[in-house]
């Protein structure tokens, strides 16, 4: 397999995850939270969101919007269809950015500060790591709705059943 059927298959992936998910979501829970002072269901989405934009910002090299601002434009989306929408078109154009890449466009260096290659431990960081970063960051707060869920009482252990 190519390096881009792979991430390909990584980012497919956590969205059938994150579509697991969407069943069990309703408007009126988007901006509930287990506790205070931790993300909303809508908050989560927004992370996702934003931070897939972000990545693809600064692989693309076109112009970067405040994360703060790319979180609160997610945010401000009042409906489950309407953050998986978003999700969609966010996905799309990820997807989209890696069919021009050739198999050396992932091994080369991508643009990125040196803080976040520091945090991602490698210098340079490969463009192809960066979008596998997508799909793990995905997964991670795909985890944490799961999780969520299982605390307002809809365990998904069951959903299957």
């Amino acid at each position: 397999m190519t390096t881009s059927e792979l991430i390909r298959a990584n980012l497919l992936s956590v969205r059938k995850e994150l579509l697991e998910v969407v069943p069990h979501l309703s408007d009126d829970i988007l901006n509930w939270a287990p506790a205070a002072g931790m993300r909303t269901i809508r908050g989560q989405f927004a992370e996702i969101l934003g931070t897939e934009v972000s990545l693809l910002e600064a692989l693309t090299g076109s112009s970067r919007k405040e994360y703060e601002a790319l979180e609160a434009e997610y945010k401000a989306i009042p409906t489950v269809k309407g953050l998986i929408e978003a999700a969609d078109e966010v996905r799309a154009k990820t997807l989209a950015y890696m069919d021009g890449l050739t198999e050396a466009d992932f091994v080369a260096p991508a643009s990125v500060s040196e803080g976040f290659a520091q945090w991602q431990e490698m210098n340079p960081v490969p463009v192809a790591e960066v979008l596998r970063l997508i799909a793990r960051h995905e997964y991670y707060h795909v985890g944490q709705l799961f999780s969520y869920l299982w605390a307002k009482g809809d365990n998904p252990y069951t959903w299957d059943e």
